[in-house]
């Protein structure tokens, strides 16, 4: 019977107990829909996904500085250049 013991530890000095850091949850302005569309258009998911991505950079600038070392950074979607 063979076992490994991990190489890295946390808190306390022990294995697998991370360390404490600071967690910043913030919610956005809520994203308004008319009714409930079965079968939705590529343009209406268009739509309401371009809302989803302004919000979403909206309150990653407004909020950045809660979360140290994220003062200057810049959020990038996959999409942009």
């Amino acid at each position: 019977f063979q076992i490994s013991l991990p190489l890295s530890y946390g808190r306390w000095g022990m294995p697998l107990v991370p360390h404490s850091r600071p967690i910043a949850a913030i919610v956005g302005r809520p994203i308004r829909i008319d009714a409930a569309v079965p079968e939705p258009s590529e343009e209406q998911i268009a739509e309401v996904h371009a809302q989803f991505m302004a919000e979403l950079r909206r309150i990653f600038d407004k909020h950045k500085h809660l979360v140290p070392g994220y003062e200057k950074k810049r959020l990038y979607f996959d999409d942009e250049e």
